[in-house]
């Protein structure tokens, strides 16, 4: 047996074709997204153990950078149904987002993608201070929820994360309290950094609600943008 890209089942053994649901739509990406920004589209599933992915867009590295045709397979025990769509360019912009409680899999379900924030500084540069003041500015749409910011060696570890509520568009690296002289400081003289700021979109969650959990459950869409710098 096979599924093909027409969305029908077919069985030899059996002898029939069973046509699996197909969801259609359109890609509405960030202005800044061009032509050669990498994109996926899938289709799940909420039910009593969780989320499920059930279906997936198999014919999108064919399709024009504007649609998409997802094939899916119905769950048995499914609460609701979702989209989830990802896009990201090749400087590491990227936007994601997720339409959920849906009650069936969707014939058509266009997806509009949120702009990513703009960073400000530090765009770049060496010598900059092992406790930089990171701004940036909020994405075309205006304040998301919430905002999280991150940075990272270039090994991938995370050398610090911070969280401000969506009217804030800036913050500063903590030093290490004096008090705990042998604790190293979260960045490295001359080691090159990379780091992120995400607008978070969760439903009107303010960081007074947030946890990890309700976070899950309620996330609908997570721009971001990077940049490096060598403290």
């Amino acid at each position: 047996s096979s599924i093909g890209i027409t969305g029908q089942f077919h069985s030899p053994c059996v002898g029939f074709i069973l046509a699996l649901p197909v969801t259609t739509g359109r890609l509405f990406l960030p202005p800044s997204f061009t032509e050669n920004a990498a994109r996926a589209v899938l289709v799940g599933a909420a039910g009593p153990q969780g989320l499920a992915f059930v279906g997936i867009d198999s014919d999108l590295m064919f399709s024009p950078l504007q649609q998409y045709r997802a094939v899916s397979l119905p769950a048995a025990e499914a609460l609701s149904y979702f989209v989830l769509g990802f896009a990201q360019t090749p400087n590491g912009e990227s936007s994601r987002l997720m339409v959920r409680g849906l009650p069936a899999i969707p014939q058509v379900q266009d997806l509009s993608f949120w702009t990513p924030p703009r960073i400000l500084a530090p765009k770049g540069g060496r010598g900059l201070t092992t406790t930089p003041r990171l701004l940036w500015g909020p994405p075309d749409e205006g304040p998301p929820d919430f905002y999280r910011a991150a940075i990272q060696a270039q090994s991938g570890i995370r050398r610090w994360e911070g969280w401000v509520p969506g009217d804030v568009t800036e913050i500063t690296l903590p030093r290490v309290p004096a008090a705990f002289p042998e604790l190293p400081p979260l960045l490295l003289e001359g080691e090159p950094v990379r780091w992120a700021v995400h607008a978070i979109r969760a439903g009107g969650l303010t960081l007074h609600q947030f946890n990890r959990k309700e976070l899950g459950e309620r996330l609908v869409g997570d721009s971001s943008a990077v940049s490096e710098f060598v403290p």
